[in-house]
């Protein structure tokens, strides 16, 4: 039975206002973002990690590209690096093996990655844009997912 303002009693109408002011709109589902993932911020370029150890696991939100600048110290050459997609993806292990120069003016190397998780690899048209890709970036590694 539906009651009108003028039928509802003072009690009444203090619980009902008092349910309505706490009631909150459910809250969606999401994925929690990492720090610098979301594309559409205006933050750094790349997000510096400093490897204290040997072993490092990146984990980056789905469809979203991410830069990022591995700084490691002079003591550490072999980096075991473990690459996830999103949070529920298989692991992808990677060995990179740091090389000194001869003219080293940092005392970090840098060294560039390029991962790719794509279809259809054995297309000509997509070997020419990943052959265009790789002489403008010039990675030191490639990964590529299919």
């Amino acid at each position: 039975m539906a009651l009108t303002d003028d039928h509802m009693s003072d009690q009444e109408e203090d619980l009902l206002n008092r349910s309505t002011n706490n009631y909150q709109q459910p809250t969606e589902n999401k994925v929690p973002e990492q720090e610098g993932s979301n594309p559409n911020t205006q933050g750094h370029v790349m997000d510096p990690i400093i490897l204290t150890e040997e072993c490092l696991t990146l984990t980056f939100l789905e469809n979203a590209e991410e830069k990022i600048l591995l700084q490691t110290p002079p003591n550490i050459r072999k980096v075991s690096l473990n690459i996830r997609s999103c949070a529920w993806s298989p692991m992808q292990q990677y060995v990179l093996n740091q090389t000194n120069s001869q003219m080293n003016y940092q005392t970090n190397s840098q060294m560039k990655i390029l991962l790719w998780n794509c279809r259809g690899a054995n297309n000509l048209t997509f070997r020419r844009n990943l052959d265009a890709i790789l002489h403008a970036n010039t990675p030191s590694v490639l990964a590529h997912i299919n």
